[in-house]
């Protein structure tokens, strides 16, 4: 095996490795991006070591961002002079700019690093994973928050049709009521009319018997 097929080799385990290495968290942007700088090395070193390589290496895809609406891009060398690139904290303009290059760009590294001008390729990667994994934890806060919203208006929505449901209850039992009591008063009405009649009849008959026994005397 000579060294172009050794270096292909090399290259293809290692972009094999950065595939795998892809979806996972935050604790990982540091390695994906010395892996980045390895596949950088080696196809630069390719390049030195056979020229007429260079057409077909700029097709061959290498690693690139893991975005869910971009294509994959070939990344390129990094500049020689990264060594003079900022390593401080982000001001703002240098996101502003990070974040114009991802939409005309895409997912290629390189050209993002070269649009940004104050970073190299492996502080923009792992600055992009970083947001990335910012905007995914500020998405689960805001569907986790859109899901108890929910729950706490669906609720309530039953607690009200119970209410609802317990007075429409209370007021045909009510109903129910008051006509039971009422039929209860037209009986006793008719009792006591009945009573009063059977009272009526009675005085009637002892003064027919004073009246008899009157003339008899």
């Amino acid at each position: 095996m000579n060294k172009k097929e050794y270096l292909k080799k090399k290259l293809s385990l290692i972009k094999s490795k950065l595939n795998r290495t892809r979806d996972l968290n935050q604790t990982l942007i540091e390695s994906y991006g010395e892996l980045i700088d390895q596949v950088v090395d080696i196809e630069r070193e390719i390049l030195k070591q056979a020229p007429n390589y260079q057409e077909s290496l700029s097709t061959t895809p290498t690693a690139s961002i893991p975005t869910s609406n971009t294509t994959t891009q070939p990344t390129t060398k990094l500049n020689t002079n990264q060594q003079q690139y900022n390593k401080g904290p982000w001001k703002k303009s240098e996101l502003d700019k990070l974040k114009i290059a991802r939409q005309k760009f895409g997912s290629s590294i390189d050209q993002i690093s070269k649009y940004v001008g104050t970073r190299n390729l492996r502080q923009c990667h792992s600055k992009i994973l970083l947001l990335d994994s910012e905007r995914e934890e500020k998405n689960k806060k805001e569907k986790k928050l859109l899901r108890k919203k929910a729950l706490k208006e669906k609720k309530k929505k039953k607690e009200e049709k119970l209410t609802r449901k317990r007075k429409m209850k209370e007021k045909y039992s009510n109903i129910d009521m008051n006509l039971e009591n009422q039929e209860i008063e037209k009986i006793q009405e008719k009792y006591k009319r009945k009573e009063k009649e059977k009272e009526k009849e009675k005085e009637k008959q002892k003064s027919k018997k004073k009246k008899k026994k009157k003339r008899k005397n």
